[in-house]
């Protein structure tokens, strides 16, 4: 039975969680979703010589949106408060699951008509915490392949075995690992897992294998 005593820890990681995911917007989110666009723009300018007036009234346009509807700053201020609350929410939930040794996970979520490739691919799939390690590394770990280039769109940078937990399938990702108890694991992703030695159960364990 897993043991919930610890509370002021857990109120520690809470803490630690929210720092984590606003710590991990502000150096990466940032960059990659505005300072890059914002240089992008610049070097289009350079290279075609284009005018001064026509570079900044194209910055005024991206920024803000002008007249014709929101610019980028407010677009990406929605999405820094959406990835904010999962990213945090990730991360508290992660260090929980580890405190309390749960292996298992289930990637869950729902399919939207801007639903990324990897999260469609994965959606719904139960997995080890060694296979979800892998997905960390762009490797597939039912085919044990490289992730396809589609489904590593959107992926955040620096995203690797200990981070593919919180970063999920990649910015503005409204999925999860949920970790699961092996009771709630299809017996084919047990018996997967014994084979490829990610996973060792115990002899109450061993009964869900029959």
């Amino acid at each position: 039975m897993p043991d919930f005593t610890n509370l002021q820890l857990y109120d520690e990681i809470l803490e630690f969680s929210k720092q984590s995911a606003a710590l991990n917007l502000l150096e990466a989110g940032v960059d990659t979703n505005f300072t890059q666009k914002i240089l992008e723009v610049l070097n289009s300018s350079v290279v075609s010589s284009g005018d001064i007036d026509d570079l900044i009234a194209e910055l005024e346009q991206f920024i803000t949106g002008g007249s014709e509807g929101v610019g980028a700053l407010q677009r990406y201020v929605s999405q820094v408060s959406s990835d904010s609350l999962t990213q945090f929410n990730a991360t508290y939930n992660q260090t929980i699951t580890q405190d309390l040794g749960i292996e298992f996970y289930k990637y869950t979520g729902t399919k939207i008509s801007d639903t990324r490739a990897f999260c469609v691919d994965f959606m719904q799939q139960y997995f080890h915490k060694k296979e979800v390690e892998k997905l960390g590394e762009a490797i597939n770990p039912l085919t044990n392949k490289g992730l396809t280039p589609q489904q590593l769109k959107g992926r955040i940078n620096g995203t690797n075995k200990s981070s593919i937990f919180i970063n999920r399938g990649g910015w503005n990702c409204r999925h999860f690992f949920s970790p699961i108890s092996p009771r709630f694991v299809p017996k084919n992703v047990l018996i997967r897992n014994v084979k490829n030695g990610n996973w060792q159960p115990n002899e109450r364990e061993t009964r869900l294998l029959v």
